[in-house]
């Protein structure tokens, strides 16, 4: 027998002749053995959870988690949350750069928690207007607006198989690529400007996005228009169903108003009413504006001398009236006395000019009575101060000696028409301008004009021509050293300019203009710095009551095609998702300039 098998034989015979200590003995072995194995396993599933977790936050920093879940979705179009996250964080970048100056009046901290901060706080409500919630929320109102509304227009334009056009694809390239550049020289990420896992892929799904709702918001606005031009009836029924925006009238008015607490007893307030009601009786015989003016001055002079005493140098500047002629004094009077009315009923005058159809050169007297109160103090028969509820309190001693005495009032209004109520049958124009400091450079533009197709489009072609070349591509701020700026505009009623150019609307209104007329250079000073404009006028175009109606008409059916869209297709909002999307911390440097970035 070999000596292994003896030993085993040994083993086996320890084992019966002594079973106790042997089955200890292969308790504890067994004890040990699955302790080893636990530590093993243990071992194991801590590797695995530590992988895990690595693996976890790589997928969590590279956006894997935000990308596939959905933060507002339709039946075919998805906003993840990386989208959304872009939409938001984009939105505050925007803001930070348009109110840049402004943000020291607000409470806004961009440096802190946008959640935990108030909206309302600062100045911000004289600026923005009011709101409710946190700033994280306000800007969150204004990005679901423009999201639902993206997917809404989205959805509707792969319905109506409309697609990215190359040039839609080449310009979304060409934002992509501005943004990366910015990045570079910002020494940023994606995920720095726009959030924890956002990728420049995740950018362009977004650009996508918005040019494909672009293009169906062009596509349906020219559905509109289109069913407007066959058939215009709709325009009239807005018209008629909104009179206050498109009926006006003009007239001139004057106003005398009394009351009993300026005169020593009834008697003599009623002798005031009765001058004062024959004083508008009389200006209401005027036949012409003229005539109005002059029985309203007539009127102010004897008023004066009796009723105030006045001299005939007090109230009147010697000076300005010497250096107007007597028309233009009379135009200045009549610019004076002149105020105008939107469509309104349910009162004297209004139904006068609209329910009875008050006609130029018309009169209307009107006289109102009524009382006002008027609270005062036996000691010092002054007007008592508004004081708060715990001011009284504390001085019921004054108060119990205020006296409150009731005043009867007059007035009498003497109304004259000038324009009748109607729609603005002026025509509205075409016309493109272009306007700068840079003499040369304008010159440079009409002498390339004028050596070619003599058209709007054509002008707007050179000007941008030349406004690229002393810009370049990059969008530009205008500075009052340096200038250059043009523009097209179709259908614009009078006075499209402010006063500094105001020659453009003379020469614009001066007359029945030829279509495809090039005006002359116009020089205009502003604060002693010089700029020249020229206009181009293409042609006249609709009436501009009729350009308007047309314009509110197609908004309003838009807005009611999409507002029924959003009812018959309501689409999905994760608030989680959105919930948990992280705002950009801005971080401030200060820069040479003095500036905080």
């Amino acid at each position: 027998m070999g000596k292994g098998k003896r030993n085993s034989l040994q083993r086996e015979q320890d084992r019966v002749n002594n079973s106790d200590k042997h089955l200890e003995r292969q308790q504890y072995e067994n004890k040990k053995s699955k302790t080893d194995k636990g530590v093993a396993i243990a071992c194991i599933v801590f590797a695995v959870l530590i992988a895990a977790s690595l693996v976890f936050t790589v997928l969590g920093e590279s956006g894997v988690f935000i990308r596939a879940t959905d933060a507002v979705s339709g039946e075919t179009v998805e906003v993840n949350a990386a989208m959304m996250s872009f939409f938001i964080n984009d939105s505050i970048m925007n803001f930070y750069n348009n109110n840049y100056s402004y943000l020291g009046y607000y409470s806004l901290d961009l440096s802190r928690d946008l959640r935990t901060q108030t909206y309302g706080t600062g100045y911000e409500t004289m600026f923005l207007g009011e709101f409710d919630g946190s700033w994280y929320d306000y800007f969150l109102s204004t990005v679901m607006d423009e999201v639902e509304m993206y997917v809404t227009y989205a959805e509707a334009a792969k319905a109506a198989g409309l697609t990215l056009t190359e040039e839609d694809e080449k310009e979304i390239d060409e934002v992509l690529d501005s943004i990366k550049e910015t990045l570079k020289a910002s020494n940023a990420s994606y995920s720095d400007w726009y959030g924890k896992g956002v990728k420049k892929s995740d950018i362009r799904k977004c650009y996508e996005l918005i040019y494909l709702a672009s293009n169906f918001a062009e596509h349906k606005q020219a559905e509109l228009e289109a069913a407007l031009d066959e058939d215009d009836s709709a325009l009239h029924t807005y018209v008629e169903e909104n009179k206050g925006t498109f009926y006006t009238a003009e007239y001139l008015s004057y106003e005398i108003s009394l009351s009993s607490k300026s005169f020593s007893n009834d008697a003599a307030f009623d002798a005031a009413v009765a001058a004062a009601k024959a004083a508008a009786d009389k200006i209401a015989e005027a036949k012409t504006p003229a005539e109005f003016v002059q029985f309203v001055e007539e009127f102010e002079g004897v008023d004066e001398d009796e009723t105030t005493g006045a001299s005939e140098a007090e109230g009147s500047d010697e000076s300005e009236t010497e250096s107007l002629s007597p028309e233009e004094e009379l135009e200045s009077k009549i610019e004076e006395l002149k105020d105008s009315i939107s469509y309104e009923t349910g009162n004297e005058l209004g139904d006068w000019i609209f329910v009875e159809g008050a006609q130029p050169d018309d009169v209307k007297v009107i006289e109102e009575t009524g009382t006002e109160t008027e609270t005062v103090t036996e000691e010092s028969t002054e007007p008592v101060e508004e004081t708060t509820e715990a001011e009284s309190e504390s001085d019921s001693e004054a108060e119990n000696s205020a006296i409150v005495f009731t005043h009867d009032t007059y007035t009498v209004t003497v109304y004259y028409m000038i324009k009748a109520s109607d729609l603005d049958h002026a025509l509205t124009k075409d016309f493109a301008y272009l306007a700068t400091n840079d003499k040369e450079a304008l010159e440079a533009v009409l002498a390339q004009f004028k050596a070619g197709e003599m058209t709007k489009e054509k002008f707007v072609e050179i000007a941008e021509e030349k406004y690229n070349s002393i810009h370049g591509d990059e969008e530009h701020e205008h500075s009052d050293e340096e200038l250059f700026e043009y523009n097209s505009v179709e259908k614009t009623g009078d006075g499209m300019f402010n006063s500094n150019y105001a020659v453009m609307n003379e020469w614009l209104d001066s007359g029945k203009l030829e279509a495809n007329t090039l005006s002359e250079i116009f020089e205009v000073v502003v604060e002693e710095k010089t700029y020249y404009a020229v206009v181009f006028f293409e042609s006249y175009n609709v009436e501009t009551w009729y350009a308007n109606a047309y314009s509110y008409t197609v908004s309003e059916q838009f807005e009611n095609w999409y507002e029924a869209e959003l009812e018959a297709k309501p689409l999905k909002i994760n608030e989680k998702a959105i919930g948990d999307i992280n705002t950009i911390v801005f971080t401030a440097t200060t820069t040479d300039d003095g500036h905080d970035h």
